[in-house]
């Protein structure tokens, strides 16, 4: 059986077009998600550094409070731990579901602790980002972590 020549141009011309749209789509693809994820990263770190000067001055109980008001304005889950890494304050997770943070590699990159974990590049001392599936959501976030002082404390936003 012959195969027509039209329908042997018309499938050449598919090859053609395939083999040129495969790998554009995985350039593309690479190149957006990655600017993207930079993009977020650099937004939610510009948030957590707001926030993180208007908790600073702060005691702990005025944090907790100022966090509880801020809550609803965020769109990021904000998270507040404790020196030894207690989770004093989570606008998502409740009491139960809460355990130590400290080796998340965002916070660990917040309190200069060496990660075994990738992390993503952020500027400034004191700030940690990853990129990571969620324990809590099973939702693939951005986490990014903001020391707020010297005795390690530190805001979370994701």
């Amino acid at each position: 059986m012959r195969i027509p020549f039209p329908i042997k141009v018309f499938l050449a011309l598919l090859v053609v077009v395939a083999a040129g749209a495969l790998p554009t789509y995985i350039y593309i693809e690479t190149s957006f998600v990655g600017q993207l994820t930079s993009a977020r990263v650099e937004e939610t770190a510009h948030r957590a550094a707001l926030l993180a000067e208007q908790l600073r001055p702060l005691n702990r109980d005025g944090r907790v409070a100022l966090l509880g008001a801020q809550k609803k304005l965020h769109v990021e889950r904000l998270t507040y731990l404790g020196p030894t890494g207690v989770v004093l304050f989570d606008s998502l997770a409740t009491d139960d579901h809460l355990d130590d943070l400290h080796s998340r590699p965002e916070i660990a990159v917040a309190l200069n602790r060496p990660t075994h974990e990738p992390t993503l590049d952020v500027r400034g001392p004191g700030v940690g980002a990853s990129k990571r599936r969620s324990e809590l959501t099973g939702i693939e976030n951005v986490f990014v972590a903001v020391r707020l002082d010297n005795a390690g404390e530190v805001l979370r936003l994701a």
